[in-house]
């Protein structure tokens, strides 16, 4: 029986429009009043919590969540969210190694220094993985995130300088660990050579090499003024991701996706952010 000015629960109101007899014959997969806190019942609000209430909602629909694995596309997602991903990854690696099976945003924020509302809304563009008042299951989340950056999918690339992966040979083995396997290495000053028992092939081979071992994705580790035509010769070969490890600012088609990683120019960022900080003190004490 209502009070005057009561309104009615709006869980029950769903419930009874559906025909169900609790939200435990629901067959929708997220419950909507999870996030819609303004719908939790005003009755039993009154006696707890509303984000509690919500977070016990929500346990019911936890199993249908997490079965059903439904991860939206990464259509559209921006280059900086897919690069905080990875350091959610390896966060949430330290976490399982460690035992912990629940975290929170804060938590993975302390970890990497990453805001916590940027982390839930990062996360939130390609699902629900969470539960309010209780976080992600560690073990989950660390699986969607491996869905989500392909890691289970493994992947050939054929690395261009062999004097860079003769003098650094773990690499292999940690491009392995993360899906990609190095089948072949090109270089045309130390053919015939061996790495880690891979051969050194000119890089005359590379249409041979892509097409023999279907290899869609190559490193360039060599000097920066052979950057260019290395490049355009990887391309030329059917290669379509580059990882560019020289300071060259390599011109590609642009379907041709190019990621670059070089020491020198990270170290003009942290220039900046040291200079920045030194003012920012010499005004506090002057």
């Amino acid at each position: 029986m209502l009070r005057d000015g009561e309104a009615q629960c709006a869980i029950y109101a769903c419930a009874t429009s559906k025909n169900l007899a609790s939200c435990r014959e629901c067959s929708v997969v997220v419950c909507t009043f999870a996030r819609d806190l303004e719908m939790v019942c005003p009755v039993r609000s009154h006696y707890e919590k509303k984000r509690c209430y919500a977070r016990k909602l929500s346990e019911h629909f936890l199993d249908r969540q997490y079965g059903g694995r439904c991860v939206k596309k990464a259509g559209g997602i921006s280059d900086k969210t897919i690069t905080r991903l990875r350091w959610y990854l390896f966060a949430l690696n330290d976490f399982l190694s460690h035992g912990v099976a629940k975290v929170s945003s804060d938590d993975i924020s302390r970890k990497i220094g990453v805001r916590a509302w940027l982390i839930r809304r990062d996360l939130s563009q390609f699902g629900e993985f969470g539960r309010p008042s209780i976080g992600y299951d560690t073990a989950f989340l660390r699986s969607v995130l491996g869905e989500i950056l392909h890691l289970s999918e493994s992947k050939k690339i054929m690395w261009v300088g062999a004097a860079r992966l003769a003098g650094e040979p773990s690499l292999i083995k940690r491009f392995g660990a993360h899906g990609f396997e190095i089948v072949t290495v090109l270089d045309s000053n130390h053919a015939d050579a061996k790495i880690e028992g891979l051969n050194v092939q000119p890089l005359a081979q590379a249409s041979e090499l892509v097409e023999k071992d279907g290899i869609g994705a190559a490193v360039i580790a060599v000097a920066e003024d052979e950057a260019q035509s290395v490049a355009e010769a990887l391309i030329s070969a059917g290669v379509h991701c580059i990882l560019n490890l020289t300071s060259a600012v390599i011109v590609t088609p642009p379907e041709i996706l190019v990621r670059n990683v070089d020491i020198v120019a990270e170290l003009f960022a942290l220039s900046y952010y040291c200079g920045e900080s030194q003012e920012q003190r010499r005004n506090l004490g002057g």
